[in-house]
């Protein structure tokens, strides 16, 4: 017997979210004639556990860039909180929550030239785990005759989990002598993550990269970026050089300040929680059934989803693609996000950014590429921008990127097992005969050896098979007893 700590899939779901609110605009801003773009963040600012639920409260920070009746681009600020509880009996204090939460579609619609309203779609996925103690029987060798049925598994083992908060508080400055007027877009994205371990501590780092676009008093619109460490202890007990570690960033607010005017820059604060899971890859033998050829066992048997360790598997998709857009100065960002929703019609969804030809204009058009990508399900993909560059060809945007699908390192599977095997005289009393069957429906060769308390062996071989899962209904066989 070895008994080894789990991750037990408590329960894994998500929940769409949409959350809508009024917006007025300030007595200080002008009118509103049209809406250019509705672009934000979300986070999750505050989690709370305990036994038989767990809630997640967070916020969308939105920014509304419209054309105002005085021609040129202006912003309104919008906020929309919102909440999400998950009740089940199965939940504790002590489980951990994984959690990711995507803007699905943010837009925003006129009322009046004073009034707008702002629709946030959003999509939570979140898994809740457990750490178990699992017994894996597999020392069955001392009973006659036995006949056992086999996986071996490569498992994580759980050392532990652990989080630790990180924040930055940095200037960003831009370029030239910029006199900054509004924020138009934020955009906040964590790479180069790495972690090193020691004895009973683990070193969290990674980059945060924060791009701000940004209108000018003099009516022109500037971009301004900085990359800063996000670095923390996390303290996990047994914590060892040779661990694997997996590390996940979130941020939970950010605050963003233009300095005053001869300063030329932001003042930026953020605040990030780091979360650690930590594993050690082990290699058990699971029975999943046995039978004896001389006598009778009784048994338990018991279903567990068990955390297994795969080998990651990743693909570089490239976009290189032309975008006719008509009368733009320069290009200023792309974002680009993947669209798995329809896993067999996978999309990059492009929205580009360019500053128009006219004082103070912002062009904002919207673009579907289709990718070459094979998904098996939306759940078990990692997507990430590896690079991305764009320029402008006369009336072209060229966007070139590259995009690393990846399936995650571990997967979930239930796991049938063998415990509490007892020993019975065999109250099998059959002389030695030779049994003809016809195989049914569902039948594999391990059925019908144990049913019949035979080897398979002897069934392959009286019957010339070579290999055993090439049966079918209706198939004669020749068992020997």
């Amino acid at each position: 017997m070895e008994t080894i700590d789990v991750n037990r899939k408590v329960l894994s779901n998500s929940k769409d979210l949409e959350i809508t609110n009024e917006v007025i605009v300030p007595d200080v801003k002008p009118d509103i004639v049209n809406i250019i773009d509705t672009n934000g963040l979300v986070y999750i600012n505050r989690q709370e556990i305990s036994n038989g639920s767990f809630k997640l409260e967070g916020n969308t920070d939105a920014t509304i860039i419209y054309l105002s009746g005085e021609g040129d681009t202006r912003t309104i600020r919008a906020n929309l909180e919102f909440s999400f509880k998950q009740e089940s009996v199965e939940i504790k204090e002590n489980c951990l929550i994984k959690y990711d939460t995507q803007i699905i579609e943010l837009n925003s619609k006129m009322l009046n030239e004073r009034k707008v309203v702002i629709t946030a779609k959003l999509k939570i996925r979140y898994g809740v785990y457990e750490k178990n103690s699992v017994k894996f029987y597999n020392d069955f060798d001392n009973i006659e005759g036995l006949q056992k049925q086999e996986e071996v598994l490569n498992l994580n083992s759980v050392i532990g989990y652990g989080t630790a908060k990180a924040t930055i508080d940095e200037k960003i400055n831009v370029d030239g002598l910029d006199i900054i007027s509004e924020i138009l877009k934020v955009d906040v994205n964590i790479s180069n993550i790495e972690s090193k371990m020691s004895y009973n501590k683990i070193l969290a780092k990674g980059e945060a990269n924060i791009c701000i676009l940004y209108l000018t008093e003099d009516g022109r619109i500037g971009k301004a970026s900085g990359d800063f460490p996000v670095m923390s202890f996390i303290e996990i007990p047994n914590v060892k050089e040779d661990n694997i570690c997996e590390l996940d960033y979130k941020m939970q607010n950010i605050v963003l300040k233009i300095n005053n005017n001869d300063d030329h820059s932001f003042s930026c604060q953020a605040e990030f929680e780091i979360q650690a899971q930590v594993f050690e890859k082990k290699t058990v033998n699971i029975v999943k059934d046995l039978y004896s050829l001389k006598s009778d066992l009784e048994y338990t048997q018991s279903d567990i989803e068990l955390e297994l360790f795969d080998n990651v598997e990743s693909e570089i998709i490239k976009i290189d693609e032309k975008f006719e857009i008509n009368d733009i100065k320069n290009v200023l960002d792309v974002d680009i996000k993947i669209d798995i929703s329809n896993i067999n019609s996978p999309v990059a969804k492009l929205k580009i950014y360019s500053e128009s030809t006219q004082k103070g204009g912002l062009i904002v058009k919207e673009f579907d590429v289709p990718i070459m990508a094979k998904f098996e399900s939306e759940k078990n993909y990692q997507v990430n921008i590896k690079s991305k560059e764009f320029s402008l060809d006369i009336n072209n945007v060229v966007v070139q990127a590259q995009i690393e699908v990846k399936q995650e390192s571990s997967s979930f599977r239930k796991i049938s097992m063998i415990q509490d095997v007892k020993v019975k005289e065999s109250n099998n009393k059959d002389d030695y005969s030779v049994i003809v069957y016809f195989v049914k429906p569902n039948d594999t060769i391990w059925k019908i050896a144990k049913k019949f308390k035979v080897s398979q062996d002897t069934i392959l071989k009286i019957n010339d098979l070579e290999n055993p899962d090439l049966i079918y209904p209706g198939d004669k066989l020749y068992v020997l007893k």
